[in-house]
């Protein structure tokens, strides 16, 4: 299967940034003893994405192996993720309820840009998604599949460090 090394690589990273993840939230709840808003969202952000990027890099092998022709497999591979991207922006939105998009960018906390490159991210993998899923622009090929994962990847990594950044210096504060 076309990609199968680069795929696997990114599901390898992004479970080391999930695992990466729980010492930062250690580290964040050390600090003050409770989260803000803001550190909830990006906790939520950042486990759900790395899970997305995760599924999203293992999606295509059963598909391979149930026998798919390559264009077929990237379609259904599309199809199904831009899915799953919409349901993970729906999920961190749900977990994170007090914290709305005006709320975050309002924020002082937070960076407007890595908000921005978030949302972006999400809404332009979906539609990538779904062009390739319909052979709009795209006949059912890999590299529109691999872009959504590494821009999700990297809104995962982003809101890693964004909050390790946070915890840190709410760390530095306490002690």
């Amino acid at each position: 299967m076309e990609g199968a090394s680069t795929l696997e690589l990114f599901a390898e990273l992004a479970i080391g940034v999930l695992g990466f993840s729980g010492i930062v939230a250690a580290i964040g709840q050390r600090g003050s003893g409770e989260w803000a808003p803001m550190d909830r969202g990006r906790f939520f952000g950042m486990v759900f994405s790395g899970a997305l990027v995760i599924i999203l890099a293992l999606l295509p092998f059963p598909l391979h192996y149930a026998g798919l022709e390559v264009a077929s497999l990237w379609s259904w591979s599309s199809g199904v993720g831009a899915l799953l991207i919409f349901l993970n922006f729906i999920g961190v939105k749900r977990a994170t309820p007090n914290a709305g998009v005006r709320e975050m960018y309002r924020d002082p906390e937070a960076s407007n840009v890595a908000l921005g490159f978030g949302l972006l991210a999400s809404f332009g993998s979906v539609l990538l998604l779904c062009l390739n899923a319909m052979g709009i622009l795209f006949d059912g090929t890999f590299a529109p599949y691999l872009v959504a994962v590494l821009l999700n990847f990297l809104v995962s990594l982003i809101a890693f460090v964004r909050f390790l950044q946070a915890a840190v210096q709410r760390g530095g504060r306490a002690a």
